[in-house]
């Protein structure tokens, strides 16, 4: 008996140390691809001819083990289904009513809750900015409006667990005053419109993801069309097939979960107009998207009646929306705003020579983001100037 369990344990140590191997070794020849579970590029094995230093080069590496050692989606997976049992405190997801999931961090509950973080303070900054951008655009003659996307928990209260009560004090709404008490009419309000859609029957949040619907999205573009005052064609609301390919939701895979029930994402849409592009004008050199998964991205060749360009300023709520204005603009271009990565400005919203400017970010990131957007270059996470992307859309 002793000799069996010593032989299991010595080829459970040989599994354990060779198939991580393997499956390194696999995942190389067939190359470095994408975590679902993360939402990133995982690090491709260095080239000594791009390295700069020794160490440099040995650091790479490194970070090519760490991304691609074998088994390593199932050990977070399991990771996950053992942080989950155990009740992780705060837990990323929360399950609330019909098995509706929601983020659990705790700033996401605390700003839901009325007991956000934010002063004062923040507020007229970003009430300052915004007034500085509108006035920035106006005299450019360029249309130019702001909003916050309601997080999905303030459209669905009654989907959340039982002991989440739902606050009034929120930065989204404070923001709108001092906005109108300021005399400004830019920053818009879309959560009613959002909340008709929804009393209308409508699904204008996933279940499953923290993002809006197609039909959410499409309620809030009206309300920006509807601010900007133009006389541009729009959808409306079958002008457009919005179903695109089943995938999981951003909190299935938080979860750890393999499989959705959650409808398809908008993210593929599949216009009347058939051969509408993707690209991403903004690449690090090695040719990936720069920025991160949600880099800034630029759809164009529009729908027939289409015209201009449209600048969006925003987060992965705007990359959400894009394709709701592609009956007005013949090219949109979405410049990612990270909660906290960089700040985007002036000078390299204006390459595109844009004809209208929206920003566009969730309420979460709002909450806690110092600032909107700045007039002049980009500024990085320290406020450093940051010059024009290298490979920049040519302006039209």
């Amino acid at each position: 008996m002793a000799k069996i369990v010593r032989n299991i344990g010595v080829v459970t140590l040989l599994a354990a140390f060779t198939l991580p191997a393997i499956g390194y070794a696999v995942g190389m020849v067939r190359g470095a691809g994408v975590s679902a579970a993360e939402n990133r590029r995982l690090s491709a094995f260095p080239k000594w001819s791009e390295a700069e230093t020794f160490r440099g080069y040995t650091d790479d590496i490194d970070a090519n083990l760490k991304d691609n050692f074998g088994l390593r989606t199932l050990l977070i997976d399991i990771a996950r289904d053992v942080r989950d049992n155990l009740g992780e405190d705060p837990p990323l997801v929360v399950r609330g009513e019909d098995d509706w999931l929601f983020l659990g961090q705790t700033g996401y509950r605390e700003e839901f809750e009325g007991r956000g973080r934010w002063t004062d303070a923040r507020v007229q900054s970003w009430t300052r900015d915004l007034r500085a951008a509108e006035a920035f655009f106006a005299a450019r003659d360029i249309p130019f409006a702001a909003a916050i996307a309601p997080d999905k928990a303030r459209i669905y209260p009654d989907k959340l667990p039982a002991d989440w009560t739902m606050g009034e004090r929120r930065f989204a709404s404070s923001l709108l005053r001092a906005m109108q008490s300021a005399g400004s009419d830019s920053f818009v309000a879309l959560e009613p419109a959002i909340l008709r859609a929804k009393d209308a029957g409508e699904h204008v949040y996933y279940r499953r993801d923290t993002h809006w619907s197609p039909s959410g999205s499409f309620a809030a573009s009206q309300v920006w069309m509807d601010a900007m005052g133009e006389d541009r064609p729009r959808f409306d609301g079958g002008d457009v097939d919005l179903r695109g390919r089943a995938a999981l939701g951003d909190l299935d895979r938080m979860s750890g979960s393999t499989q959705s029930a959650e409808p398809p994402a908008m993210m593929r849409a599949d216009p009347k107009r058939a051969g509408y592009r993707v690209v991403f004008p903004h690449k690090m050199a090695n040719g990936d998207p720069a920025r991160g998964a949600l880099a800034t991205k630029t759809i164009e060749d529009g729908m027939d009646d289409a015209s201009g360009t449209l600048v969006i300023v925003g987060d992965s709520f705007a990359d959400f929306m894009m394709q709701q204005f592609m009956a007005s603009f013949a090219r949109v271009v979405k410049i990612h705003q990270g909660s906290e990565s960089f700040t985007v400005g002036t000078d390299e919203i204006l390459s595109y020579e844009p004809d209208a400017v929206l920003f566009l970010v969730v309420e979460r990131d709002a909450a806690r983001k110092a600032r909107p957007m700045v007039i002049g270059p980009s500024l990085d996470a320290d406020g450093n100037a940051l010059a024009l992307p290298h490979e920049a859309a040519p302006a039209r």
